[in-house]
């Protein structure tokens, strides 16, 4: 797919015309402005032309996007409960010129939770001592709880990802609709808060006063991708995705002649959750059978497109270094030297 690298001050979306973005009537408005073919039109996916970078006029205040009751209620409750817990700080500190602006011109790991981060956790750790920042999404926290950041937008996320995590070392990167737990975890001078639609999908009635000041994200379904648009606000001079691949591994049952679900996760299991979901058996990037289905080809083109985007407008290269799953980018020029190094003891062992 071609892009055209389109002005930061520039409407318009990469798959309608610039006279319907923002949307003139929100409530239908997935119908022609909103990517990727989520078959959800309350919880549309956006990507305007000049992602990472929003257009100007869009307010996420305002342009919201109407929820299924059940999802709308669990957001209401959990930013109620961070509000109440005290929300003081933004993921804005950590951009350039700010306080905590020191990821600017580094390498950042972006980790998701699936099977190549743990093939590839000794030579993480190799690259981190070499430099280069790690920031881990959602469960991936689990297999790096010394991580440099923590980020985590899910309603749903689950307080045993972050059990073993130390918030005095390791800061989040939280939205308010994320569980409201996280607010348990981390004091609130360790809570950086951006937004996304879910947060703000009515508009938030009363919020607090932060919320007008927060960095917002578009929201595309894919938490990796609001964490790749924060690391372009971010400055960093690039990104190298690692357990971002939107398939699990399988292996053949010579006795039952059937394919079995192997790893799906970094730690080798399986969520029972999935058990039965219908699959599609594809070949990996890496040769090898892998197991993916519907949606999550959809949430994998979907962060494709961003990196994309983020390399195109932001002139910020993104790269896949897991080299599994269904991402097709290059892997990253140096991170070579990390892998043929001598495997140790795994972290935390």
């Amino acid at each position: 797919m071609q892009y055209a690298k389109v002005s930061r001050a520039a409407n318009g979306s990469i798959f309608a015309n610039p006279a319907e973005f923002p949307p003139p009537t929100p409530a239908t408005a997935w119908a022609g402005n909103y990517l990727v073919g989520w078959q959800d039109p309350n919880t549309p996916v956006a990507f305007p032309g000049c992602f990472p970078f929003l257009p100007t006029g869009f307010d996420i205040l305002k342009d919201g996007a109407e929820m299924f009751p059940d999802r709308a209620a669990i957001c209401k409750a959990n930013r109620h409960l961070h509000a109440q817990a005290g929300m003081t700080r933004s993921v804005a500190e950590f951009f350039p010129g700010q306080p905590l602006g020191a990821m600017e011109g580094r390498k950042v790991i972006l980790c998701g939770s699936g099977p190549s981060l743990g093939k590839h956790r000794a030579a993480l750790e190799r690259a981190r001592a070499d430099g280069v920042a790690v920031v881990c999404v959602n469960g991936a926290i689990q297999a790096v709880p010394n991580a440099d950041v923590f980020f985590c937008l899910e309603r749903c996320a689950k307080p045993e990802w972050w059990a073993q995590v130390n918030p005095n070392t390791t800061p989040v990167w939280t939205s308010p609709s994320a569980n409201y737990t996280i607010a348990d975890k981390w004091p609130v001078a360790r809570r950086f808060y951006f937004l996304n639609h879910w947060d703000v999908f009515d508009g938030w009635p009363n919020h607090p006063g932060l919320i007008d000041r927060l960095p917002p994200t578009l929201s595309c379904m894919v938490s990796s991708i609001n964490c790749l648009q924060l690391l372009a606000y971010c400055g960093v001079a690039e990104v190298w995705l690692l357990g971002q691949d939107f398939a699990g591994a399988v292996v053949w049952n010579k006795e039952a002649g059937r394919w079995d679900p192997g790893p799906y996760y970094w730690d080798g299991s399986f969520p029972p959750e999935l058990a039965g979901e219908r699959c599609t058996l594809v070949r990996g990037i890496d040769g090898n059978n892998a197991a993916t289905t519907g949606r999550l080809c959809l949430m994998g083109n979907a962060t494709k497109i961003a990196a994309d985007l983020v390399a195109l407008n932001a002139g910020i290269p993104v790269y896949n270094i897991g080299q599994m799953g269904i991402i097709e980018l290059p892997t990253a020029p140096d991170w070579g030297k990390y892998v043929g190094g001598a495997v140790g003891p795994e972290p935390g062992k």
